[in-house]
């Protein structure tokens, strides 16, 4: 276990005004000593692994009131008041896709990334190098003997729409802009968390989220499509060998009452938070969402009364690659990175991206 000092957080991270905490608890701040004993939660510093594939990138456990978030964080060259979050879907590749297709130009941009993986993901099963990618984490958890990542053998979904709140407490007040993407149940889950986060926080730095062919429609009856590609999902060979999340019957539950929630709560998202979703809707039979449809972010826009979608018409299936239109994989990055900033503000509520560009 690695000694209990500042001295212990690795300096690169010390350069940025994050709260560290301890197993057991104990608290610290890493750029200020007299704020030990201010709270229990933040990075736990033992959980903390410098990793070779780049510099300034580290895998670790971010704790909050709400559960734990494990994952990597993407440091740029320079020291940055900018972090992104990208919260992946079900059962989860996408953030080591993101880190394939996009890290490298957002870390140039100077973003701090955050990109988690979620809880209940397996860590020593035959597709944790493609979902895992961090051989450094893999094989602590062989010599623990730990096969999936969380504070228990089963993390329901319950645990994993709580994991953008996680991010929102402890990792979005250290920065001064913030944006949250959440792509398929990742948008769900940061629709689900930035409902509850603010019914008792201001929006501090947290000034977009972005939902990529997010699931946020509504379920109007048992026979609802939402409800049947879930049932259709939660409990098979392919999932259970890639995340543990236990019963599928009290998963499926757990769903239908978090896109009830996301609807009666919209309103506790503050109109300066922009809201955007960007879903794969193109003009041929393969470019179109296979899970989602577009009247899901509709929905959503409707319920909040406001927000804008972005129509994106370059998404390809391929077959071969076992590769869906909804999991966007051919967004580019600079479209990424315009949709991402701030400072730009979409023209009208509904935008067709293209090969062009926005």
């Amino acid at each position: 276990m690695p000694e209990k000092t500042l001295n212990s957080i690795p300096t690169p991270l010390r350069q940025y005004d994050l709260p560290f905490c301890f197993e057991e608890g104990e608290s610290t701040a890493a750029k200020d000593s007299s704020n030990q004993g201010a709270g229990k939660y933040g990075i736990v510093v033992e959980s903390i692994l410098p990793l070779q594939e780049k510099a300034n990138t580290f895998w670790l456990k971010v704790m909050s009131a709400h559960g734990i978030v494990e994952g990597k964080l993407h440091l740029p060259d320079k020291p940055s008041e900018k972090l992104f979050v990208f919260q992946p879907g079900f059962p989860g590749r996408g953030a080591a896709d993101f880190e394939a297709l996009h890290l490298k130009r957002f870390l140039e941009e100077g973003h701090v990334v955050f990109t988690p993986r979620h809880n209940g993901s397996r860590l020593t099963g035959k597709f944790s190098d493609r979902y895992i990618s961090c051989p450094e984490r893999q094989e602590l958890a062989k010599r623990n003997g730990q096969d999936a990542i969380g504070v228990n053998p089963i993390s329901p979904l319950s645990i994993w729409l709580d994991e953008p709140r996680t991010n929102m407490e402890v990792l979005s007040p250290c920065f001064s802009e913030t944006v949250f993407y959440g792509h398929s149940f990742g948008g769900l889950a940061t629709m689900h968390s930035a409902c509850n986060y603010f019914e008792d926080n201001g929006p501090g730095s947290i000034k977009r989220l972005v939902i990529m062919a997010g699931a946020t429609g509504r379920i109007r009856s048992q026979a609802d499509h939402i409800v049947k590609m879930w049932s259709e999902h939660l409990d098979t060979e392919y999932i259970r060998e890639r995340v543990v999340i236990g019963d599928a019957a009290k998963n499926l539950e757990t769903l239908k009452a978090a896109y009830k929630a996301i609807h009666e709560k919209a309103n506790k998202i503050p109109a300066v938070v922009d809201i955007i979703f960007l879903h794969p809707w193109g003009d041929t039979a393969d470019s179109i969402d296979e899970l989602i449809g577009v009247n899901e972010p509709l929905e959503m826009i409707l319920s909040l009364g406001r927000g804008t979608l972005i129509v994106d018409t370059t998404q390809k299936a391929n077959a071969a690659l076992e590769q869906l239109a909804h999991d966007m994989v051919d967004l580019s990055t600079e479209a990424m990175l315009k949709i991402s900033d701030p400072h730009w503000q979409p023209a009208s509520q509904i935008l067709k991206l293209t090969s062009a560009g926005l």
